[in-house]
């Protein structure tokens, strides 16, 4: 990856606390439509809400953290 732009997300506790909860569906930062959020899942096998992602035109972007909408 070298010479290549490393993106980087900052977001600090109470700017998170201020978003509003995540809902089954978030507005996608590529085409400003609404998608379907996907979760991945924890250690114990169960859907988690550490992170969210739309998938739009075969990509993934992060719109959820700790259930909290970007």
């Amino acid at each position: 990856m070298k010479g290549e732009d490393i993106p980087y997300f900052a977001i600090g506790n109470r700017e998170l606390a201020q978003k509003k909860p995540a809902g089954t569906h978030a507005t996608c930062p590529k085409c400003g439509k609404k998608h379907k959020v996907e979760y991945g899942t924890g250690k114990d096998g169960k859907e988690s809400t550490t992170l969210g992602f739309v998938d739009c035109k075969g990509k993934s972007y992060l719109v959820v953290i700790n259930g909290k909408e970007l």
